[in-house]
């Protein structure tokens, strides 16, 4: 008896951690709506012809598409699994594999290597072929940055505390350099010899900063060699999803409450293939040890994949009132992405949404927020344009401290203060930019985020974004 009266408050205490912990760090609704989903989505189980898996970190490739890697060698399909990364700086996985509090340079260097190792098993747990695993060897937790500031400059690992890659063996260019140009030049060079039909990479609006670094990488180097790829995003870091933290092989990957917008299909596993997939999640075993949970939560009967369509903008014959847009619809193509605790942070840099269209030849494009605009918050507006001839050019600008700033962060980036003016609202800020030689643009590939003290706090997704040839397109 007394045993059971135990073994009731050690669950019952269990259970109580749970809900503080939910109720402390999540918006409860959003879980129980996320657990709750009941969505038809189209199904496909065709992976393609020939198939390339990108990832930002050892076990995103097995986490988000080890059924697809599954299936196509089992059709025997040609396919590559290409991982960004070693995962070597994060510092929970290098306290508990190093048994040290304080990692030293050498522990994060010894954990790439290991979960290099941890790829190679898991991949050979799914069948493929060493040659067809490549790691590219960037510093993890840097991709952002490398997108960002470091397009040419090289940048400093956060772990190993180094500026080009350790790895001697196992990576595709031992010693690059760690900058954006090395980044997508690498990545790009795969793609343009492999040439793929179909592409699975991480989705814009996962929360993890080298996530959607990576599928930025990804679309730039699509967008630059103008080829028809079919693309499908995996989501693995979003607030209070996937839910329930546990293997349900019962259940569908549905995608997040707040994601029902963008287009998803589902990858059906078969009984051995969800097998599998644990089986290759198990091999992890440096992840394993902290948030087994986490990665068994996406052992499903299916595996989700997503598509961002391109965005046209649209062109309007008269200048709306702009501090008065309605926020429910005037314009907006696209909304932010939050972490779980980017409010209570500063509510300031909450951005809200996105609005573009063009007026007069030229782009109007509004940052809106959640609440008033400050100086103490830096808004960034950020371009690729992709012209004809395979030209592309860079367009960063930011407000700080109510001023109008153009940024030089590349050796091909527009710095001319002249095309661009800044109108400032309470609770937005309209750029209004004049795009060089505008007739021979093909595409614009375009984000914005919001920094408070130089910390990343909010974001806009990456979009890609077309121009009708007609002055007054389709409405967005």
């Amino acid at each position: 008896m007394q045993k059971r009266i135990k073994r009731y408050m050690y669950l019952l205490a269990g259970v109580s951690l749970v809900l503080v912990f939910l109720f402390s760090t999540m918006n409860l609704g959003s879980v129980i709506a996320n657990m709750t989903l009941k969505t038809d989505i189209p199904e496909f189980d065709y992976p393609g012809s020939r198939i390339m898996v990108v990832a930002p970190h050892p076990d995103d490739e097995s986490i988000g598409a080890a059924g697809v890697i599954k299936e196509a060698l089992k059709m025997h399909i040609p396919i590559k699994v290409v991982i960004f990364t070693s995962g070597e700086s994060y510092k929970r996985a290098a306290i508990n594999f190093s048994k040290r509090l304080h990692p030293t340079n050498k522990d994060f260097y010894r954990l790439g290597v290991q979960r290099q190792r941890e790829s190679i098993v898991a991949m050979q747990t799914l069948g493929l072929p060493r040659k067809d695993l490549i790691f590219l060897g960037f510093a993890d937790g840097s991709l952002r940055f490398l997108w960002d500031d470091f397009w040419n400059v090289p940048r400093r690992s956060g772990g190993v505390w180094v500026y080009r890659s350790p790895y001697k063996t196992n990576v595709y260019r031992p010693g690059i350099e760690y900058t954006g140009q090395n980044a997508f030049e690498a990545f790009s060079s795969l793609v343009k010899s492999f040439r793929p039909t179909d592409i699975f990479y991480p989705d814009p609006n996962d929360t993890n900063a080298d996530h959607w670094a990576v599928s930025n990488f990804v679309v730039y180097t699509i967008l630059q060699q103008n080829y028809h790829i079919r693309e499908h995003t995996y989501l693995v870091h979003h607030p209070q999803w996937p839910v329930p933290w546990m293997a349900v092989t019962t259940l569908n990957e549905n995608p997040p409450i707040d994601l029902k917008w963008e287009r998803w299909q589902r990858f059906q596993l078969s009984q051995d293939e969800i097998s599998i997939k644990k089986k290759a999640l198990l091999q992890y075993r440096t992840q394993i040890e902290i948030m087994q949970p986490f990665l068994m939560a996406f052992v499903r009967k299916s595996e989700l994949f997503g598509y961002v369509p391109k965005v046209n903008i649209s062109g309007v014959n008269q200048l709306p009132s702009l501090g008065a847009l309605d926020k429910t619809k005037d314009y907006i193509v696209a909304k932010s992405i939050d972490g779980m605790f980017s409010q209570e942070i500063y509510k300031s840099a909450d951005l809200d949404d996105l609005r573009v269209f063009r007026y007069n030849g030229v782009l109007w494009i509004g940052l809106t927020t959640k609440a008033p605009i400050s100086n103490k918050v830096a808004y960034q507006l950020q371009m690729r344009i992709f012209y004809k001839g395979n030209d592309i050019k860079r367009f960063d600008v930011g407000v700080v401290n109510g001023k109008l700033i153009v940024y030089r962060r590349a050796f091909n980036s527009i710095a001319d203060r002249n095309i661009v003016n800044m109108r400032e609202f309470k609770r937005s800020i309209w750029y209004e930019v004049k795009l060089p030689d505008k007739g021979n643009i093909q595409h614009i590939f375009m984000g914005s985020q919001a920094l408070y003290r130089g910390k990343l706090i909010s974001r806009i997704p990456w979009k890609v974004y077309d121009m009708n040839d007609e002055e007054f397109g389709e409405r967005i």
